[in-house]
């Protein structure tokens, strides 16, 4: 087993439990119900997990279309799994990587994803994993105009840093994610409250608007 799937097993060990919680779903659902979104939107859910939040904007926007992707199979393998069981068809699962999108494959075929294509991209928990200015530029390049790019990341605190332990990712300040959606030529930055404080205690939720199209 290789250096990279150590890290995940860790990573979804520690946090497995609280992922799949009843409470945390609730929480993070909140918090996409809080959103000021438009429904007949297409969107992005980059680094998706076992579909948390594209269950929650699911529910939220029910005329959306959602393409959601993980690079670990098993977490996809997870989300299709309760994709059927709660009858969530808007969704399209894929398994992919951030360096090579818009590659994506299923079980059955590959995709390639059509730049400035999405109303909203959210990243929850993945920007810790990766370059920061490197991907928010990268993926602000599919966003429509006045698309909003949504992170959801752990926060500089107590909490995030215990979340942290000995696994290899970065927890980027308030200041970083805002200069790099900046770089990435995203105005309109907004620091979005979670209203939940379980959830605020480690996440924090940043917003970034593309403007015009470039």
């Amino acid at each position: 087993m290789g250096e990279a799937s150590l890290r995940h097993k860790l990573f979804y060990g520690v946090l497995g439990g609280l992922i799949s919680s009843r409470r945390y779903r609730q929480s993070l659902a909140d918090f996409v119900n809080s959103l000021d979104l438009k429904d007949n939107s297409r969107i992005l859910d980059v680094g998706c997990g076992i579909g948390t939040v594209s269950f929650a904007l699911h529910r939220k926007l029910p005329y959306s279309s959602i393409l959601a992707f993980d690079k670990f199979r098993s977490q996809i393998k997870r989300a299709t799994r309760y994709q059927r069981i709660y009858c969530l068809d808007r969704i399209d699962f894929y398994v992919g990587d951030i360096d090579t999108f818009p590659q994506l494959v299923s079980l059955d075929k590959k995709i390639w994803a059509k730049a400035e294509s999405y109303d909203y991209i959210f990243a929850s928990g993945v920007l810790e994993h990766v370059d920061l200015d490197k991907t928010i530029a990268k993926f602000s390049k599919y966003l429509k105009e006045d698309g909003k790019f949504i992170d959801i990341g752990i926060k500089e605190a107590l909490a995030g840093k215990l979340i942290k332990g000995p696994m290899d990712f970065k927890i980027h300040s308030e200041e970083d994610i805002l200069r790099a959606y900046i770089l990435a030529g995203l105005d309109s930055t907004e620091k979005i409250t979670l209203e939940d404080k379980r959830l605020e205690r480690f996440r924090i939720a940043i917003t970034g608007k593309k403007s015009k199209v470039t």
